[in-house]
């Protein structure tokens, strides 16, 4: 397997492409909504007027990243 690189999705596993919930982003990047719109709004998604989301992958990978700023 290749390896992944966070800036080409097409290297990424299929279970990291679907757009998930805010509060499953949440849990998984340990920050908090507001954190994750100022910092990360880039990558959020508006799929309707009311559902925002993020891809799964963007999410795992804030999350890896925060919890090795945490340990450090």
């Amino acid at each position: 397997m290749s390896a992944i690189d966070p800036n080409d999705i097409s290297t990424w596993p299929p279970e990291w492409l679907p757009y998930i919930p805010m509060p499953e982003v949440e849990k998984l990047t340990s920050l908090s909504h507001d954190t994750i719109m100022r910092q990360h709004n880039h990558l959020v998604a508006q799929l309707s007027p009311r559902r925002v989301a993020m891809r799964r992958g963007h999410a795992i990978m804030i999350g890896m990243r925060s919890k090795a700023v945490e340990s450090a």
